[in-house]
């Protein structure tokens, strides 16, 4: 379908221009085409690169490359993707353009007189709780952060830890983690999360923790800057580029550098308004007009045509 049938349609109905917003192209376009790479993650941390099998990263090496230096130019997220796509396909820097993400629109800051709490009634959650928002997957680093609330548990009995996504309590990792955690009770597991929560949850949260070993982008990271959270996140990958000086970073190798970020804004409410307000200023640089404005350039660039 991809090489075959795609392409007979392009012919088909005159296009222009292809874009896809994936790694994969019709080789045989007789158009320019415009790939999409926001990271290159399983094949360049570690970990998973580890369990690919010898006919998975030939796969992915070379039909990548492929595709990549059959893109007339490469859309990604992050100077660190960036430099990934360059140091694994070797291809032209001139050839990727870096665009940043933008936020949805419906999240914003808190607007005066406007209560968000009954949408958290479902999860009984109460007072201060920090916040996780994302997948149990190995490169978000749940289990650590699990790790570093357990640390905390004495001095902040009246803080809950929020988790949520779409992640099971009962995985391996996670209850593992869970089952030695010192205070579990205080450690709530949403499930899948509609709109209006989200917000809520952004909003309402005394820090979102972004703990991850690797991201392209780190979209919580954005999400909490823009509803006015206070956020922790780690040094690594693209997230330093992200975030600025707006948050506070940490070594996602070690639990004790994450409680230790998290204690930190636990226990300054006025550092807590700093980076709120520092957040809310990064977070402007982030919005989806913003994104589809420099997507669109790059298209009539790449038709040769002017904005």
């Amino acid at each position: 379908w991809y090489q075959i049938i795609l392409t007979i349609g392009i012919r088909k109905h005159g296009v222009n221009i292809f874009f896809s917003p994936y790694y994969k192209l019709p080789l045989f376009a007789p158009v320019p085409c415009i790939s999409t790479i926001f990271d290159l993650m399983y094949l360049t941390f570690e970990p998973y690169k580890r369990r690919l099998s010898l006919f998975e990263k030939a796969y992915y090496y070379t039909f990548g490359k492929i595709y990549a230096l059959k893109s007339a130019a490469i859309l990604t997220c992050s100077r660190y993707s960036c430099a990934e796509i360059i140091n694994t396909y070797h291809v032209k820097a001139q050839k990727i353009q870096v665009t940043g993400l933008g936020v949805a629109a419906h999240l914003m800051p808190l607007q005066k007189g406007e209560d968000l709490k009954s949408y958290l009634a479902p999860w009984k959650i109460g007072g201060r709780f920090a916040l996780y928002f994302g997948t149990a997957k190995e490169h978000k680093n749940l289990e650590g952060l699990l790790r570093a609330f357990g640390t905390l548990a004495d001095e902040f009995p009246d803080v809950q830890l929020v988790v949520a996504g779409k992640i099971d309590p009962e995985q391996l990792s996670v209850k593992a983690e869970l089952d030695t955690c010192a205070n579990r009770a205080a450690i709530v597991f949403t499930g899948l999360v509609a709109h209006s929560q989200q917000r809520a949850l952004y909003c309402l949260a005394s820090l979102v923790v972004v703990p991850s070993f690797y991201e392209g982008w780190g979209y919580p990271a954005c999400e909490a800057m823009a509803c006015g959270a206070p956020v922790v996140a780690s040094a690594a990958t693209s997230l330093p580029e992200v975030v600025g000086d707006a948050a506070l970073m940490v070594d996602a190798a070690r639990p004790e550098s994450i409680a230790a970020a998290m204690r930190t804004l636990l226990r300054s409410p006025q550092l807590c308004l700093d980076m709120r307000n520092r957040g809310l200023d990064r977070a402007r640089n982030f919005s989806s007009q913003k994104t589809a404005e420099n997507w669109y350039e790059l298209f009539l660039k790449t038709t040769g045509r002017k904005m």
